[in-house]
């Protein structure tokens, strides 16, 4: 019989549990599957009072040679004193495990656990000023650095031009060439706004593109760990900011906070980077504009990726919504 095509497996535990013990010496752990997502499978290690993360990435999500450069961006931050998860090596001194899954190569890389607990969904003045401090700190260690392998790049073309191409037919697939056009002819403003900061002078390096609150780990007395650096790549360091602007921004749309909370939220992040590293005021304005161009690759890896999820959430409700807040935060801070 003649076996059918795979996409994205998912491999017995049984046998992941065999190999890693056998592996990294970690014997006696009790596995719990956590979360089946876009980039990969992750698992739980626990015994004890000691944790690890296994993840195995999807085929084709992330080539080995990115993975090793989300491993070496984690030794330099950890390094340098940034609260991170980081990569373990194997008895041999490897970090990057490698599968024949039924669809192709698979990658896996065991990982440090990251203490504490999520916030909610906002954050607390206290976790606010944290965050703001470990942004600034590990942007102070990834400004023009240079990884010896590569990243994703965040660019005009990676998130405005590229997105819009792809989610022509998508939108069209699912009856929303209303909000495709709404996107399409609001790009040009946010990119004729943003050019006009002059973003060639803007701080740059290896940013984290994903600060949304559930990547990081509060303890009791407020240390944050980070974790999730999938997405990490070069761009604008100030994408970090954009990214919890985008969520607060979010959050006050659905009426979970007012505008004054919202407000007040951002003014203590900012004042809390800003007490590490400088944020000229170009750069602080572009915040609203690298937000919608944020959330328009978001949506181009949502639409490509949604199907590995164990739900559906794309659909034209989404689209919808989506892109109804989009015009929102362009009307808000004058693109449109």
């Amino acid at each position: 019989m003649t076996i059918f095509p795979v996409q994205f497996s998912t491999l017995r535990m049984d046998a992941l549990q065999q190999y890693v013990h056998e592996k990294y010496d970690l014997a006696g752990f009790s596995w719990h599957y956590i979360q089946r997502g876009a980039s990969g499978d992750a698992y739980r290690l626990e015994k004890d009072n000691t944790r690890f993360f296994f993840k195995v990435y999807r085929h084709n999500h992330r080539s080995p040679e990115e993975i090793k450069a989300e491993i070496q961006l984690l030794d330099i931050l950890q390094q340098q004193g940034a609260n991170v998860v980081y990569a373990l090596k194997d008895n041999t001194g490897n970090t990057i495990q490698t599968f024949a899954a039924p669809e192709g190569e698979r990658c896996a890389v065991l990982f440090t656990f990251a203490a504490g607990a999520r916030a909610g969904i906002t954050l607390t003045d206290e976790q606010l000023a944290a965050i703001g401090v470990v942004m600034a700190r590990n942007h102070l260690i990834t400004q023009d650095l240079q990884l010896a392998y590569p990243r994703p790049e965040y660019n005009i073309h990676t998130t405005v031009h590229e997105p819009l191409r792809v989610l022509q037919a998508a939108l069209t697939g699912y009856g929303c060439t209303t909000e495709y056009r709404q996107l399409a002819d609001t790009a040009p403003l946010v990119l004729e706004k943003l050019a006009k900061l002059c973003p060639e002078q803007f701080s740059t390096g290896y940013c984290h593109f994903d600060y949304f609150p559930h990547n990081y780990y509060f303890r009791d007395d407020n240390t944050v760990t980070l974790f999730d650096f999938d997405f990490s790549g070069k761009g604008y360091l100030v994408y970090d900011i954009a990214t919890l602007f985008a969520h607060y921004e979010i959050v006050m749309y659905l009426q979970r906070i007012t505008p004054e909370e919202g407000r007040r939220a951002m003014e203590l992040l900012l004042a809390s980077y800003r007490k590490i590293k400088p944020l000229p005021a170009a750069e602080e304005a572009a915040i609203p504009l690298l937000a919608w161009m944020l959330l328009l690759f978001y949506l181009q890896f949502q639409h490509e990726s949604y199907e590995y999820y164990s739900h559906t959430y794309f659909n034209r409700k989404f689209i919808q919504d989506r892109v109804a807040f989009m015009q929102h935060l362009a009307a808000k801070y004058e693109v449109i």
